[in-house]
């Protein structure tokens, strides 16, 4: 089980590698991910790995000024990937409204409530306003899209 950072678009875009602080590749999972097609829906999607830097930001904007049309937006999506949906999620069921079952019944039900009330934390901001608190936003949470416009 794993955390990944995907950039997701309509139009193509080139992978890129900084010295230190952005790297942009083609993603190494597949549509057939199920986290990833669950969440992700636009065409084209990047795995990104990004620090909360002044650095980081500045390439960044750079890259998605350089990369993206007018009127475009791309997504940032931070994934928990590997079936622990419970990752995302806010909410979580009382045991006391779960029936008796065995604690494998127990972590399935949890599992499908939590799929079944997934409501992702979406923000939007454009490139131009783009900040570390938004690069923070996608870093230190799972189950979260950052929509950037240009």
């Amino acid at each position: 089980m794993s955390r990944v950072l995907i950039l997701s678009s309509d139009i193509k875009m080139p992978e890129f590698h900084s010295a230190e602080a952005l790297s942009i590749t083609k993603s190494y999972y597949g549509r057939d991910c199920l986290e990833i097609d669950r969440f992700v829906k636009k065409t084209y999607f990047y795995e990104i790995d990004i620090s909360a830097t002044k650095l980081a930001l500045l390439e960044l904007k750079k890259y998605l000024t350089e990369n993206t049309e007018p009127s475009s937006e791309v997504e940032l999506w931070s994934i928990w990937l590997g079936g622990d949906f419970t990752k995302h999620y806010l909410t979580m069921p009382k045991i006391s409204n779960i029936p008796n079952a065995t604690l494998k019944d127990i972590e399935n039900l949890i599992d499908e409530y939590s799929e079944a009330h997934f409501n992702p934390k979406i923000r939007k901001t454009r490139i131009c306003d783009l900040s570390i608190d938004d690069i923070s936003f996608i870093d230190n949470y799972t189950g979260v899209c950052l929509i950037v416009c240009h």
